[in-house]
């Protein structure tokens, strides 16, 4: 398979501007974020996904995981993840808010 792009075009309209924006993303791996140049990349296996975000300009970036927080949003932990042989995969989850 021969490399691909995606790019997403998300606006956000909200009844209360003080509202917290928040776009999340989960990894089996935990990713690499590099918040000068706004990358975050996550690699498993052969398998790799590399985000570059362009806007908003002002946020903050940050990953929670393993065996503590695994898919873990706003205080919340989502179900958990077992890989195709059936053993549990820990996951992270990588969060861009802007207030």
């Amino acid at each position: 398979m021969t490399p691909s792009l995606f790019v997403v075009f998300d606006i956000v309209n909200v009844t209360n501007t003080s509202f917290e924006k928040t776009w999340v993303m989960h990894t089996i791996n935990e990713p690499t974020i590099d918040p000068i140049n706004n990358i975050t990349t996550s690699v498993y296996n052969q398998s790799k996904i590399t985000i570059k975000t362009l806007l908003p300009t002002n946020k903050t970036m940050a990953s929670v995981g393993d065996s503590d927080n695994r898919f873990l949003i706003r205080n919340k932990d989502y179900p958990l993840c077992y890989d195709s042989e059936g053993n549990y995969i820990y996951g992270y989850t990588t969060t861009r808010t802007t207030q």
